[in-house]
């Protein structure tokens, strides 16, 4: 027990859930963290573990809160039965079950399941058995998953307090271990997700809507001691013996004993019940005796074997002559007649062979060679040994004419990456494909050098893709090779591409697409997501370029496409912007006043170049003409660069500068009488578009808008300031 030493706690304390807590293992920090107890007893060595048991111990905790138990049983008939076993407190089911899933856990490499029985065939019936052998989490254990589902033809009900057995099976292997178990769902090393993706665990699902998984756990009996060999099947069986009975004029220890056994390799022999074994079936220069012939193999651990029983071999005083001669030979080969046994036959044994078109020969082991058709037929040897009577034997032998020399056809010349496809019309069994590599054996066993078919295919990274001299070489189906003549391949290489470009450059300009040069090549330009040829130049040059375009570049070779398609994007330089525009304020007295010039100018402007009327130029970005007067009226014109020589430019007009105007200068005929007529004028102002306003006293004078002033008959109401 523990207590809190700390205030503060915010909440309630609980023991984490082994199964859904965020927690659990594996996790972010790699710590072993959950509820777990170990159960002294358990196992052995590396096996001590909980939930792996040693034989006929048991777990003695029961999850009391599943639903489902699975329970793994031996029964005396050393089969082991998968059960179900449900709760008491289970409450009440309506829905059927709709599958079941169990995962045993055997020793690895040693446990073949035997004789798979569903124990429940009118309710359900095996879907699936799927293996999963030494997996990287638990390399000491094969993890075999039955999978069962619902058959449709009776409902399978669960109850509170059931067993219900569902399968059995036996081991043909020898186990190696001290037990199989059941796989924990919440702690075995292979749970999912797993190295070979494999769903592994225990599961009882119902058939209802909502596909409803019971809560399953272990039952305490999960775990059964292994059976090694219980059901290890006869597969080895000696189908028949062989005899040369030892020949007393021969020295008497030349007997042979040959054994026929089928069913299961590798097999191991003996004659002598067991004693001693060897893996050849036959036994030679053997005497008189009683001998006992058996075999045995390895079946997964368990050994098979069969018992011939005991046989003897009597002496015999002729000797049994059997000769070792092909059934089949190829016209133009050579030939070698043999002697099979007796082995050794004595000094100055004779020999006489005979056969077709008149051979005959007085060795032991005559060769013929470049043999044809006309020397088909039987041929006999007679041997006299001393001290034995003389013994003969005969055999054919069939010289067959071998298929015609194989023409191989190389569909070449080809480029580089392209599939190489090598064929004959030869008809053969086997064929062998011989390039540049030559025949070693271990590139001929490289995929697609030896096939069954007249045609073979080869990709760019096979071992033996290589231009040069290409030969087949055919065997028959009598056996007889016959290799054909050489003939070149050519592997033509592809032409690399590059592209790029002289850019970038400033909107409107051109620009010139780059290419290496390789003599003889076709060069194939194309504007991004256009299928439409641009060009075939190895610089095409593009005008008046306006936005930024990506361009592909092909060049072909000989026919061949380069094995890249180059790309090279057009970009341009940044591009000024001006809005210029002019500032003026004109004086009340027309004086002169300075005109401001700004560029307003947007994005990467560094120099300024202005022109305008009465020969203004300059190169400041916002420029004043000081006392401008109505001869800078007209266009202006300004043109921005940037350092990249990027240039934009706009005009506009300005014309709302004025001169200065002179001070007017009233003048009079001189002093009048009353009642004559005054006459006030200006000097004349040149101009189109001149205003005249007389004022008396500071006031207009209606009307008076002319350069001269008339006052009629003026009295000396008319007297003021004019």
């Amino acid at each position: 027990r523990f207590e809190n030493d700390l205030s503060g706690c915010p909440g309630p304390a609980e023991l984490m859930d082994n199964d859904n807590d965020p927690f659990a293992e594996p996790n972010s920090q790699g710590i072993p963290a959950g509820n777990k107890l170990e159960i002294e007893g358990a196992g052995q060595g590396n096996n001590a573990f909980a939930g792996n048991y040693a034989p006929g111990s048991a777990n003695c905790l029961y999850f009391t809160s599943c639903a489902v138990a699975t329970r793994l049983t031996l029964l005396p008939d050393n089969y082991y039965q998968v059960a179900i076993v449900t709760s008491n407190n289970l409450p009440p089911v309506a829905d059927p079950v709709g599958a079941m899933r169990f995962t045993v856990k055997v020793p690895s490499g040693m446990f073949r399941v035997h004789d798979l029985t569903n124990l429940l065939p009118d309710k359900m019936v095996f879907m699936g058995i799927h293996r999963y052998d030494a997996p990287i989490e638990a390399p000491g254990y094969d993890y075999i998953v039955f999978n069962l589902k619902a058959n449709g033809l009776q409902d399978l009900v669960l109850q509170p307090g059931q067993e219900i057995p569902v399968l059995k099976f036996g081991n043909e292997g020898s186990c190696q271990g001290d037990s199989i178990y059941l796989l924990n769902n919440t702690t075995d090393p292979f749970l999912p997700p797993n190295s070979q993706n494999a769903d592994v665990g225990q599961s009882v699902m119902l058939n209802g809507i909502s596909n409803q998984y019971l809560s399953t756990c272990l039952d305490a009996a999960h775990a059964a001691p292994c059976t090694p060999c219980a059901f290890t099947p006869p597969l080895l069986k000696i189908d028949s013996i062989s005899v040369a009975e030892p020949v007393v004029c021969l020295g008497g220890q030349n007997g042979i004993i040959r054994i026929h056994a089928s069913g299961w390799s590798p097999v191991e022999y003996t004659i002598d019940g067991g004693q001693t074994w060897k893996n050849s079936s036959t036994f030679s220069g053997l005497k008189i005796g009683n001998y006992h012939p058996m075999v045995r193999g390895d079946y997964f651990g368990c050994e098979v074997t069969d018992d011939h029983g005991l046989m003897e071999l009597e002496k015999d005083s002729f000797f049994v002559l059997k000769l070792d001669l092909p059934e089949k030979i190829c016209a133009g080969s050579d030939v070698q007649l043999k002697v099979l046994s007796p082995q050794p036959l004595p000094q100055g044994s004779s020999y006489k062979w005979t056969g077709p078109a008149g051979f005959s020969s007085y060795v032991p082991d005559p060769v013929i060679t470049g043999v044809t058709t006309f020397q088909s037929g039987l041929y006999s040897l007679t041997v006299n040994a001393p001290g034995c009577s003389p013994s003969s034997d005969e055999g054919s032998i069939e010289v067959v004419t071998p298929v015609e020399k194989p023409a191989i056809f190389a569909g070449t010349p080809i480029c580089n990456g392209d599939t190489l496809i090598l064929s004959t019309e030869t008809q053969a069994a086997k064929y062998e494909w011989i390039g540049p590599l030559g025949t070693a054996p271990g590139v001929l066993n490289l995929p697609g050098m030896t096939t069954q078919t007249g045609e073979t295919r080869l990709g760019r990274h096979h071992k033996s893709y290589l231009p040069g001299n290409w030969r087949v070489r055919v065997t028959d189906s009598n056996g007889c090779v016959v290799e054909g003549d050489p003939v070149p391949v050519n592997i033509k290489p592809r032409p690399q591409a590059y592209a790029g470009n002289d850019g970038p450059v400033c909107q409107g300009e051109s620009v010139t697409l780059l290419s290496n040069p390789i003599p003889g090549v076709e060069y194939r330009w194309f504007r991004a997501g256009q299928n439409t040829l641009y060009s075939t130049q190895a610089y095409p040059v593009i005008n008046n370029v306006i936005t930024s375009e990506t361009f592909y570049l092909e060049v072909l070779k000989d026919g061949c496409s380069s094995e890249n398609l180059a790309v090279t994007t057009v970009k341009l330089h940044p591009k000024p912007s001006v809005l210029p525009e002019a500032q003026y304020t004109p004086a009340p007295d027309c004086s002169p006043q300075p005109l401001i010039l700004q560029a307003n100018h947007f994005g990467t402007a560094n120099f300024f170049q202005w022109t305008g009327p009465n020969g203004f130029s300059s190169q400041l970005e916002n420029p004043v003409i000081p006392n401008a007067v109505a001869a800078y009226n007209g266009s202006y014109l300004l043109q921005a660069s940037n350092i990249w020589g990027c240039t934009a430019e706009e005009a506009f007009l300005v014309d709302s500068l004025v001169d200065p105007i002179d001070q007017p200068e009233i003048s009079t005929a001189g002093p009048i009488c009353p009642g004559e007529t005054v006459e006030l004028s200006v000097q004349d102002y040149v101009g189109s578009n001149v205003d005249y306003q007389w004022f008396l006293d500071g006031n207009p004078i209606p009307g008076a808008t002319q350069s001269k002033l008339f006052i009629p008959e003026a009295d000396s109401s008319d007297t003021g300031d004019y």
